[in-house]
């Protein structure tokens, strides 16, 4: 999705540790343990103060969500529910909508018409307007002034948020899970009684049209009521009740859609939860979560990633329910900063809805994930028309941005209407289907959802003229962001790779339901698609000519190694080539424009090749320095650690169920290497569990075919596991235990190849237990150490040349003049610089990188010499400056080779003379070593238009200069390269200081 939203820093004090024992206790050799809920050990804990909603305990039952903060004597609930849209279509899609075609796109990208392109498909995307999702509101609970909050906890095994006081009572609070369709929030004061109560309703929903709310009281009662647009409105209502030596408050979200009073329906619905008082709903609500739980367990030695692979899994009880809806980007935690939500709320259909609903199928939590693929379902006749209406085509389109009712919302065109992304989609489907075993599901639901993609992608598919198919604009989120160079050539690896699993999948499934000639035409569909684009040693392009350009968020050509199963380790010698050589060139290229999610994506993907410390590594990164205290994913560094030039914290979901998924691929695979042909699978047990995970077991999770299995790993050898059929049929096992033989529980274990192989009919079950080995094996070369988080460097390095005039990419090109262009590898003091400004003479000491037009020489020790790219003209004493001044058209740049003498690590300043004839809003760039989209190095230009910005690291420097055209300026910046302080010059004056 587009990183553009940045929000504050984070906060990291203020963590409890967990301790190391673990009361998860190993199953038995009899079979699972005793219990699968949660120990409280796992509980989060979180110091108070908890002073931004991002960084509260998350409470929710999948309609409505509840975020628990606050500070001193302050309690604050934040409240979401997952149905408040406005629908309505934005302004600026109305005034394009004839024109907001798959046949209009061709054109404009043909013609390179781009910004006819971005007014039809990406300016649409009000960030600020309808479609939206809207905030609930936010209640306050002033404690009695003798009261304070201590910390805060979430109970994983019954879902309470606690705020534990000064006087050793504590706050409780649930979202009753018993009751979807009747969402309800409880919380229990003890002590005496609250000083005051606020109800806050949402100021952003004036951008919308909306008018105040309409506020109430009466009886205990406190409530107001928020008019829409077209007959929709919603309430929000909040109760209290003296209850013994406490104080029980009640409160609820309502909308129109439950009646023609929403308003009266959430004062019924408060004062029935205040009558049956705290205690009752809270049994029927932990019998819920006990439910929940029992579907399995893991245990593994690291205390921080176990307790962030439960608190995730919480999170799909807590947001993700059968007959509500499904999770957005934030899920039932829309932030409360007084904004419209991120991102509108929306569905991401290019990662982030798909990556959610990824780690829920060897967890056992099929409803949770059937929320999801409900809703898909019935949105079918709007995928329908949305195919006829845009892309003249039958069957059926998912929109790659859509609203709660699947209306498109466009965005960057090249992925949120791309045409695949409803493929991806439907490998949820199949997905579905292979993990539960579920005939009737795959004939009524996974079968017929997937073939109308299918028809839809089929239609718009033509052969070329080698008879391959081939869609007619083709893209590989997100790469080159939203630029025409982002329509690659048909078809990108991405496409390619989601076209051939969805139409392998569907060979499959028509297979399975008996229609033979369909099963033929998908599978020959899927052959007319051809090979991957890779290069001669296997490593994987973008399309049939272009290389991943570097550094990248999205893992998107690399599809075919995970999600999918089209990759694999077990699918020959030319898929190892492919496997190695293109993660060899992820690897080289660095993670510096990575998100969160790509951690915990690439961890996932490097257990699926086998790579186990590779994918620890990747997990541990990301649950250090890219989760939020409260264990929400935030797309930057945290940690301002390097590992990524990203360090901003908005909050989505899919980085969380990534490291679920992430877990669940260490210990346990299922995939079959010959996806589309029936094959169920091999079931690998500990086929990815890093080194250092001596001892690790789960129970009853879930592998293709509905297998229940639970295993033990002691001493980096597994030594026990038990299997229950859920299909009847034949079950292989791979060998990897290590020539250590199994001794099995029934006959008729034969050993075929790699595998065990055994026929069992549905229900039965199978043992095998193996001698522990007596000592640890050594540590492998590429062992997964602990990581250590290094305090981080103001100036990070890299092997970029220097570019004057342009960036990276070669765009953002500076069109005017420049003079006297020079790179010092220290701090100039504020006086020098003001010599510099004032044409004086200075001392060249610690000058790098000084072109030629500098009357100052270099250090002997290191004379750059620039290159010319493109066209730039040179001329001397212009306009009464002396020296030499180089004239930029926007045809050229200058291009110094990288010397480890530019890394300029202890300090840097940036010097120029600059006359510009153009300031276009994207900006200039004067001096640039940094990567496009990334903070490494060091740039200095003019983004955006006329004003100037310095970047080495987030947040950035910036100054709205106001430069002048035509017309020289000065224009300088220092970084200190131990204190990290950041400068801004503008004519010999400082205008600007970092904090």
């Amino acid at each position: 999705m587009p990183t553009r939203n940045c929000l504050a820093a984070v906060r990291l004090s203020g963590l409890l540790l967990f301790p190391l024992a673990l009361t998860l206790p190993l199953p038995n050799v009899h079979g699972a343990s005793a219990s699968l809920l949660p120990g409280t050990n796992l509980n989060l804990r979180l110091a108070a103060p908890i002073k931004t909603w991002d960084e509260a305990v998350p409470l929710g039952n999948g309609a409505m969500g509840v975020l628990l903060w606050g500070e001193t004597n302050l309690l604050r609930l934040s409240l979401d529910r997952g149905d408040l849209w406005d629908e309505r279509p934005s302004k600026a899609f109305l005034k394009v909508k004839a024109r907001f075609t798959w046949a209009s796109m061709q054109r404009m990208v043909t013609e390179n018409k781009m910004a006819e392109f971005n007014e039809v498909f990406d300016s649409n995307y009000d960030y600020d307007g309808p479609p939206s999702k809207l905030p609930a509101g936010r209640i306050e609970i002033l404690l009695n002034p003798v009261q304070s909050v201590q910390s805060f906890e979430l109970n994983l095994a019954t879902a309470e948020g606690f705020a534990h006081l000064n006087s050793n009572a504590t706050i409780r609070a649930f979202v009753n899970a018993a009751s979807v369709s009747r969402p309800v929030a409880l919380v229990q004061i003890p002590g005496p009684v609250v000083h005051a109560i606020r109800l806050k309703a949402p100021e952003s929903v004036k951008k919308l049209g909306y008018p105040p709310a309409q506020q109430g009281e009466s009886d205990g009662l406190r409530w107001f009521r928020q008019e829409g647009v077209d007959g929709f409105e919603y309430a929000v209502c909040v109760g209290w009740k003296r209850e013994d030596d406490a104080t029980l408050f009640a409160a609820t979200v309502a909308t129109s859609r439950e009646g023609k009073s929403p308003l009266a329906v959430a004062q019924a619905r408060v004062k029935t939860a205040l009558k049956a008082g705290y205690d009752k709903p809270l049994r029927a609500h932990a019998d819920w979560w006990k439910k929940f739980w029992s579907q399995s367990s893991v245990t593994v030695p690291e205390p921080h990633i176990l307790q962030h692979y439960y608190l995730v899994r919480y999170f799909y009880g807590a947001a993700s329910r059968r007959n509500a809806p499904p999770m957005p980007l934030q899920g039932v935690w829309s932030a409360d900063a007084g904004t419209l939500p991120p991102w509108k709320g929306d569905y991401h259909n290019d990662l982030n809805t798909q990556m959610t609903y990824m780690g829920y199928q060897a967890a056992g939590h099929f409803d949770e994930g059937a929320c999801f693929l409900d809703v898909l379902w019935d949105m079918l006749p709007t995928f329908r028309k949305f195919s006829r209406d845009f892309y003249d085509a039958p069957g059926a389109a998912v929109p790659g941005v859509m609203s709660l009712a699947g209306q498109p919302l466009g965005g960057w065109g090249q992925y949120s209407l791309s045409p695949t992304m409803g493929a991806w989609n439907a490998h949820l489907f199949y997905l579905h289907w292979r993990y539960t075993g579920d005939d009737r599901f795959l004939r009524t639901r996974a079968y017929p959802w997937c073939r109308e993609i299918g028809e839809c992608l089929l239609h718009l598919l033509k052969p070329d003229a080698n008879g391959l198919l081939k869609l007619p604009l083709s893209s590989s989120p997100e790469i080159f962001d939203n630029s025409r160079r982002a329509f690659l050539i048909p078809n990108s690896n991405y496409d390619l790779m989601s076209l051939k699993m969805l139409f392998l999948s569907l060979a499959e499934m028509a297979s399975a339901c008996g229609e033979a000639k369909a099963s033929v035409s998908w599978a020959n569909a899927a052959k007319q698609l051809g090979p991957f684009h890779s290069v001669a040693d296997g490593t994987l392009l973008l399309d049939e000519k272009t290389p991943l350009p570097g550094s990248h968020r999205h893992l998107s050509n690399l599809m075919g190694l995970y999600p999918f199963n089209l990759i694999t380790a077990d699918g020959g010698e030319r898929d190892r080539r492919i496997i190695d050589s293109s993660l060899n060139q992820w690897d080289k290229s660095g993670t510096a424009a990575w998100c969160g999610y790509s951690f915990s994506w690439m961890s996932t993907l490097r257990a699926r090749v086998g790579d186990a410390e590779s994918a620890l590594r990747n997990l541990d990164i990301y649950a250090r320095a890219f989760i939020l205290r409260n264990g929400f994913h935030a797309n930057g560094d945290q940690t301002k650690s390097g590992f990524s030039s990203m360090t901003y914290r908005p909050f989505t979901l899919e980085g969380n169920f990534l490291a679920v998924a992430a877990v669940h691929e260490m210990l346990l695979q299922s995939w079959s290497a010959h996806p589309g042909s029936g094959d169920w699978g091999v079931i690998r047990l500990f086929p990815a569990t890093p080194w250092r995970w001596h001892d690790a077991s789960f129970d009853d999770l879930r592998t293709e075919g509905g297998h229940r299995v639970s295993a033990r790993r002691e001493n980096n050898a597994t030594t026990w596991f038990r299997l229950v059929a859920g299909r009847t049929g034949l079950l292989r096992i791979r060998d990897n235990f290590g020539g250590r033989e199994p001794k099995w529980s029934r006959p008729g274990v034969q050993k075929v190849g790699d595998n065990f192989e055994i026929a069992l009919k549905s229900g039965q079950v199978l043992e095998a237990t193996m001698a522990k080995p007596a000592t640890l094996p050594p540590a492998p070369p590429n062992v997964a150490e602990p990581l250590l988080i290094q305090k981080p460097a103001a100036i990070r390095a890299n092997t970029l040349p220097l570019r004057i005039g342009a960036d990276s990419d070669g765009g953002n090109r500076f069109i005017g003049e420049m003079a006297r262009v020079s790179v010092f590898n220290r701090v100039l003091t504020a006086e020098e610089i003001k010599r510099l400004a004032d044409q004086q003479e200075l001392d060249a000491a610690g000058a790098l990188g000084a072109l030629v037009m500098q009357s100052s020489p270099a250090p002997s020790n290191f004379r750059p010499s620039a290159k010319t790219v493109g066209q730039v003209a040179s001329a001397k004493d212009v306009d009464g400056l002396s020296g030499g001044v180089l004239r930029f058209d926007g045809q050229g740049f200058l291009e110094i080779p990288h010397d480890k003498l530019l890394d300029c690590l202890d300090g840097v300043t940036l010097s120029a003379w600059i006359r510009p004839r153009q300031l276009p809003p994207s900006g200039a760039r004067i001096i640039d070593k940094s990567p496009v989209g990334a903070a490494t190095a060091y740039l200095l230009d003019t983004y955006p238009g006329n004003s100037l910005r310095l970047i080495t690291r987030d947040p950035h420097l910036s100054f709205a200069a106001k430069l002048p055209l035509n017309q020289w300026s000065h224009v300088a910046a220092t970084v200190d390269g131990k204190t990290g302080q950041q400068l801004l010059y503008l004519n010999g004056e400082l205008v600007a200081r970092s904090e």
